[in-house]
């Protein structure tokens, strides 16, 4: 019987089918064995991270894709909030001419068109719910795309939202919506019309603060992009998200039907009947010229991937449209 100790095996030399060399000892065997054994894990690693980082492509194009679904939903929103406008827009138009003309022909169409305000009212409370309900779908997606492309693993139950002012005023203008619609039919049913009064003149004022607010923000964004084109920064992403030009006008029509629903109350015995249709019909003009703005703005970028930005709703809200001495009145949404 053959015993083999530490010193034989320093001294004794490997099998003929052994790698190691001819001075090969048991700590280079176990040395070299132990190099393999970490490549083996390396490459599994390897292997792992790779899986890893193709499930994140995945992963972050599924995102947006489902981001940009609900960016064109948001766009489609807008149409139907534009949508909306039209009727109140013509029922101005018609009250304007009915007051030049005794056609009965014109009357029968502005009774139907005062019987179409409060659907379309409730129609534009739907297109703000939905509002509220995709923005917060919008911002949960772009931090979840925003985590992945930062390399972060955040908990989907720990991560929060923050609402922005934009948010505010959408849950405002929700709350308005619903004060008009309920006012509104108080109204009918008690004949009651100082009540829709005041949920209308609440809605006016509301909508020219929100206008104000935007139309200042814009004012500001161009203010800084004045300043970056002056220092050399490239102009071409600020010109697209630019919207200047329809929060004048989105401002200007909030303004008018502000004036005209103080002049209703305040002159409403020594008024003429045609000056509060034809204030409607300006500042209904301006807001659907503001808001195809908004909308056209929008749907250029979403041509673009990186599209950012969530629907707001700002304009003359409710209660601004009516002739010159009813309570007929209905929303104007951009």
């Amino acid at each position: 019987m053959t015993i083999i100790t530490t010193d034989s095996l320093n001294t004794k030399h490997f099998s003929k089918g052994s790698r190691f060399g001819k001075d090969a000892t048991v700590e280079d065997f176990f040395r070299d064995f132990w190099s393999g054994i970490e490549g083996e894990v390396g490459r599994k690693e390897k292997l792992e991270e790779e899986l890893l980082t193709l499930e994140e492509e995945e992963k972050k194009k599924k995102l947006e894709q489902e981001l940009l679904t609900l960016k064109k939903r948001e766009l489609h929103r807008k149409y139907v909030s534009l949508a909306t406008m039209v009727p109140f827009a013509l029922l101005m138009a018609v009250e304007l001419e009915k007051t030049c003309s005794d056609q009965v022909l014109l009357g029968l169409i502005s009774s139907a068109l005062g019987h179409t305000i409060l659907p379309f009212t409730t129609l534009y409370l739907i297109c703000t719910l939905y509002l509220i309900y995709n923005n917060r779908k919008i911002a949960q997606k772009e931090r979840e795309l925003k985590n992945i492309e930062d390399g972060e693993i955040i908990e989907k139950e720990r991560r929060d939202i923050p609402y922005t002012v934009d948010d505010y005023f959408n849950y405002a203008d929700a709350a308005l919506v619903t004060l008009v619609i309920v006012a509104s039919i108080v109204s009918q049913a008690l004949e009651q019309g100082i009540i829709g009064d005041v949920a209308f003149s609440i809605s006016s004022l509301f909508y020219f603060v929100a206008s104000a607010t935007f139309c200042y923000r814009e004012y500001k964004k161009s203010k800084k992009h004045e300043v970056e084109k002056e220092q050399g920064f490239d102009d071409r992403s600020e010109k697209k998200t630019s919207n200047m030009s329809a929060a004048k006008l989105m401002f200007a029509g909030s303004s008018i039907l502000l004036i005209r629903r103080i002049m209703l109350i305040a002159l409403s015995s020594s008024l003429h009947p045609a000056v509060g249709p034809t204030l409607g019909l300006v500042g209904m003009i301006f807001l659907i010229a503001g808001s195809v703005l908004i909308a056209r703005s929008y749907s250029r970028k979403l041509e673009n991937i990186e599209v950012s930005g969530k629907g707001v709703s700002i304009g003359a809200g409710v209660g601004n449209v009516g002739d010159g001495g009813s309570n007929t009145e209905g929303p104007a949404i951009a």
